[in-house]
């Protein structure tokens, strides 16, 4: 998938989730290829179907928060990067989780997921 043959990579997770539809890590990277193709509707769907399985996987919670990052809903963005701070505090998330804020703050939009 990394490696530039993400067309590939997509059409095995494809495959992976059609054979083992509870495969939470499939669907988490099928996202992802999703995501890096600028799919960003259908990075969303996997996404949540990765979540729907395992609603703990704080991969699929920092993708689901990079995700609403892109479609520009910061208040989304913010509570996924949030849950996903809340598993596993060493997430690379919080300069994203800063950012979001800052534009809530910049444009006057309240932060609707809360505060930390």
């Amino acid at each position: 998938m990394m490696g530039g043959k993400s067309k590939q990579a997509l059409a095995t997770f494809r495959t992976l989730v059609e054979e083992d539809p509870e495969y939470a890590e499939a669907w988490n990277k099928m996202a992802t290829c999703e995501f890096l193709s600028g799919d960003y509707d259908e990075s969303l769907d996997a996404t949540v179907k990765a979540l729907e399985i395992d609603s703990l996987h704080f991969q699929a919670l920092n993708g689901l928060g990079l995700i609403y990052f892109q479609k520009e809903d910061y208040p989304r963005a913010i509570e996924s990067f949030r849950k996903s701070i809340s598993i596993d505090p060493w997430s690379a998330v919080p300069s994203k989780l800063s950012v979001c804020i800052d534009l809530l703050e910049h444009t006057g939009e309240p932060d609707k997921a809360g505060s930390s």
